[in-house]
């Protein structure tokens, strides 16, 4: 068996706002594919780059970058929630993964798993200790992945499209 290209995952940096919209491609491909009537195809490259700059300078959200021999190949854009107790609920302090892209030249290679665990050790200096994403159901390779990686189903979000 061939050996895994050893993945380095860094924090993103202004320099990386060209990589970020690039990698982005391949997530935003997959959410119009599956959800087009919620997401859009003329995503404007300006727009962007000026999404991902106030991300990076956004208290309580981070973005990662994967790197194999320092080229890109993925990200990770994660947020700290937290929520002051009720009289219904507990505190709760979560970080919720709002992305995360792989270069399809890359999958298969370690690339979300190394994004994945270098978030939840971001997680663990913050000393939170759930971490949450979603999948959409018609997205079966993920939900494999992430369960196959210790995610497991917790909530299910309806939709009703009303005619």
């Amino acid at each position: 068996m061939a050996e895994q290209p050893k993945v380095i995952v860094r924090p993103a940096t202004t320099e990386d706002l060209d990589a970020l919209s690039v990698l982005n491609a391949f997530v935003q491909s997959l959410h119009v594919r599956l959800e087009p009537e919620v997401f859009r195809t003329d995503v404007d490259a300006v727009e962007l780059r000026a999404f991902f700059a106030a991300l990076i300078d956004k208290p309580d959200t981070g973005l990662l970058i994967a790197e194999i021999s320092a080229e890109p190949v993925g990200y990770l854009w994660f947020d700290l929630q937290e929520r002051l107790p009720t009289v219904l609920t507990q505190a709760r302090r979560r970080i919720y993964v709002q992305h995360i892209a792989v270069r399809e030249s890359a999958r298969r290679s370690g690339v979300a798993t190394a994004l994945l665990h270098a978030v939840e050790a971001n997680a663990r200096t913050k000393n939170v200790t759930q971490l949450v994403l979603d999948a959409w159901t018609r997205n079966e390779e993920a939900l494999r992945f992430f369960q196959g990686r210790g995610f497991r189903p917790f909530n299910v979000l309806l939709t009703k499209v009303l005619g």
